[in-house]
């Protein structure tokens, strides 16, 4: 009991000084302006964390001895009429979050980027944008500010579902799909099986699509 509430206090205090917005729980812009707004919800082993009642994040458990051995947060663009929200409309990409247990490899935490090819409104294929350090993508736990993912030149993009490579830039994602429509962009959490004890596991305190960013009062724990 104790040592839950030294670590609640612990991460209170390092989140005001380092997402003010997250520890506060100051309501984010859930239908943001411009292209790419859209609704949040989680999926898989997936929960919000509460300290005192206020959600400060979105805990991802990826337990490979689980049923669901993954979790994530599910972006779902909207878009008004028959306008497209297009990949070549998806300019920024972003999140901030904690690894807690694992490290980062097996290519997760990664984003997800579904993409209609044929006008069926279903994903066809995905374009791949991975968390962590370039060129292998592994890293150790603790505190990760991406910045925004898509400007970054390090080949962090796998396009080898849309006739690319697995080391790629988001400039050449652009260039073989980028009037394709996004049908969703998820951030995913699935490689327990790549660590030792079974299991990763991840804090989320913000997820950044455009101009949209994650309200954490707005989100349920998936069904």
């Amino acid at each position: 009991m104790m040592t839950n509430l030294c670590r609640g206090l612990a991460l209170t205090a390092m989140l005001c000084c380092l997402v003010p917005e997250a520890a506060s729980a100051a309501p984010s812009s859930e239908s943001g302006s411009g292209s790419g707004s859209g609704q949040f919800s989680l999926f898989g082993d997936a929960s919000l964390w509460t300290f005192w009642r206020i959600p400060l994040g979105v805990q991802l458990t990826s337990d490979a001895a689980a049923d669901e051995p993954f979790a994530g947060i599910s972006f779902e663009p909207k878009v008004k009429g028959n306008q497209t929200f297009t990949l070549d409309d998806l300019t920024s990409l972003s999140t901030i979050l904690w690894v807690t247990e694992g490290g980062i490899g097996g290519g997760s935490p990664r984003f997800s980027i579904g993409l209609d090819e044929d006008g069926d409104g279903e994903a066809d294929n995905s374009v791949f944008v991975y968390v962590g350090d370039a060129p292998n993508f592994t890293q150790g736990t603790g505190l990760i500010f991406t910045g925004n993912l898509l400007t970054k030149t390090d080949l962090r993009v796998d396009t080898s579902q849309i006739g690319g490579t697995f080391y790629d830039t988001y400039e050449n994602a652009i260039e073989l799909a980028g009037d394709a429509a996004v049908v969703s962009v998820d951030l995913v959490v699935d490689s327990g099986w790549s660590f030792e004890e079974g299991v990763q596991s991840v804090l989320v305190f913000d997820v950044q699509v455009n101009k949209t960013k994650l309200n954490l009062r707005k989100l349920t724990a998936p069904n």
